[in-house]
């Protein structure tokens, strides 16, 4: 039987005494025998090829269609753009494989490169210097999912999905993107999209984030979003001089792990800061100079719930082979930020310097857990919370160590006369759960309802001390010796006491602060005969 054309199955009138569809419905013979026709279709625009059109009924063209060669052996650049040229949507199937010599540009409103999102259609750049992936800019609406994004050579420029300028409602998704110099770098947008993308073993980052001159809105919203083993950071936002200042989105999932430099850093300037970081549950781990890193010279930012734990403690970079810096603390806010930045339930544990060191903005921190940092035991570096400038406001969590830990030595280190604190667990820190550079006055700062007490003035002293093993020789009566003991923080006036481990027979201990961090300590005999104590451990109190 003679298979009819779909017209003429549907026709809407009586043509030689044949019924039209309405009451005389067509026959389901005829549309089943027309749906599976064999036959030929080409999609429009130059280099296309026939394909079958029982493969082609309701799918997208592909690549293929255009002569593109899915096994990855011929250079498949023409044909992929050939296919984007003449449709808004082209398909790369799971079993592709191309290969792209040069950029491969998305250029108009709707436009969309899209695989299946299981991670096997791949597209592989063989250049040393060219973006794979563009979408172009003052372009709208334009969307890249489902890919692995791949590069054969090691390269010296060259993007993965590059954002050229403005795109506005476009989406990234569904990606798998390795081994770019840079893996994917947005810029100005007040709304756009990026979600369950990948990028990893990178020459440099993972994700570059900035803004155009003319406007700095770069409000990408992040949903699950893994930087890892890149070569410098994981997400650096940089604003480009010229903008007002750069205002992020809200990143939702963000994942670090392994990055050489920082998990993440945000990069401004006097002229164009950036603001507006919201970040809500990350997980920043092993990255190898910091794990957040803030130099705005704005503010606003929030962190909320969860994980910064162990940088500069494990090997780093695209092979793992950049050894642990042994250098990094959780989060770094630099002497630049003029506004707030604001941690919640925050856990930031075992880095291999402070937990959190802040020297500017307004800081404010509410059950944040910060546990078992300065693994590295460098001097000066092995604080929970250290705020050396700008404000604080700390409220209820916990800095200290656990099970047994003794890498963190204070819970806080306070050097400027501007913090609150009030209700935080400050036990279990190896030497003092604060340790206050300055004093603190009642009109700028408060310590209160802390555990242990942590009085706030110098009408209330607080106490830090150290510890020294020593021997005294055999003194004979009216003879002394004197030795010290390091105390870090005594400074000259600061009152002293010492006391010794062992009984002391009627010698007597008298001790003074003799120069910065240290104590002497005097052993001196007057009760008329010879004595000679064993050897022990000597304490030294300075009060602040």
């Amino acid at each position: 039987m003679a298979v009819l054309p779909i017209n003429e199955i549907f026709r809407d009138y009586v043509v030689d005494g044949v019924p039209s569809s309405g009451a005389h419905k067509p026959r389901k013979v005829d549309i089943r025998d027309t749906l599976n026709v064999t036959g030929t279709h080409t999609f429009p625009g130059a280099g296309a090829i026939p394909r079958s059109i029982s493969v082609n009924l309701n799918k997208f063209p592909t690549p293929d269609d255009y002569g593109a060669d899915p096994t990855g052996v011929a250079d498949s650049l023409a044909a992929i753009n050939a296919a984007l040229v003449a449709n808004d949507i082209v398909y790369v199937k799971d079993t592709a494989s191309y290969k792209a010599s040069g950029a491969i540009p998305l250029s108009r409103i709707g436009h969309a490169l899209l695989g299946d999102g299981n991670g096997q259609g791949s597209i592989t750049s063989t250049s040393l210097t060219a973006n794979l992936i563009t979408l172009a800019n003052g372009i709208s609406s334009m969307k890249v999912g489902g890919l692995s994004l791949l590069r054969s050579v090691v390269p010296t420029a060259g993007i993965g999905v590059a954002c050229l300028g403005s795109t506005d409602r476009s989406e990234l998704f569904d990606l798998h993107i390795e081994g770019q110099y840079i893996g994917l770098q947005t810029s100005t947008c007040d709304e756009g999209r990026i979600s369950r993308v990948t990028s990893k073993k990178n020459i440099l980052d993972g994700w570059l984030a900035t803004c155009e001159v003319a406007y700095g809105a770069a409000q990408w919203e992040v949903n699950d979003i893994l930087l890892a083993q890149n070569g410098r950071d994981g997400v650096r936002a940089q604003s480009v001089l010229g903008s007002a200042g750069m205002i992020l989105g809200t990143w939702n999932s963000l994942k670090t792990f392994g990055n050489t430099g920082r998990g993440v850093i945000l990069l401004g300037s006097a002229t164009t800061p950036v603001f507006d970081m919201r970040l809500n549950n990350p997980f920043i781990g092993s990255d190898g100079t910091t794990g957040i890193y803030i130099d705005a010279y704005g503010g606003k930012h929030v962190i909320t719930g969860g994980f910064i734990e162990r940088c500069g403690m494990d090997p780093t970079g695209p092979a793992y082979a950049t050894p642990a810096s042994n250098n990094a603390p959780g989060v770094q806010i630099a002497g630049n930020e003029t506004n707030a930045i604001t941690l919640v339930g925050v856990l930031i544990d075992n880095n291999s310097l402070v937990g959190i060191r802040s020297a500017s903005g307004q800081l404010s921190m509410a059950g944040c857990q910060v546990l078992n940092n300065g693994l590295a035991l460098v001097a000066g570096q092995r604080s929970g919370i250290s705020i050396d400038g700008g404000s604080a406001a700390i409220v209820g969590g916990k800095s200290g160590n656990t099970g047994g830990g003794t890498s963190q030595q204070y819970g806080v280190a306070i050097g400027v006369d501007a913090v609150t604190m009030a209700g935080v667990d400050l036990k279990n820190n190896a030497v003092l759960p604060v340790f206050k550079g300055v004093t603190l006055t009642a009109a700028n700062s408060s310590l209160a309802g802390n555990t242990p007490i942590t009085p706030n003035t110098s009408d209330f002293p607080y106490r830090i001390e150290g510890t020294a093993t020593f021997d005294p020789v055999s003194l004979a009566d009216g003879a002394g010796v004197t030795t010290t003991v390091t105390v870090t923080g005594a400074a000259l006036g600061d009152m002293a006491m010492a006391s010794f481990s062992l009984a002391t027979s009627g010698i007597t201990i008298t001790a003074w602060v003799s120069a910065a961090n240290t104590v002497s300590v005097r052993f001196q005999n007057e009760t008329a005969g010879v004595l000679d104590i064993a050897s022990g451990t000597l304490k030294a109190w300075v009060l602040k």
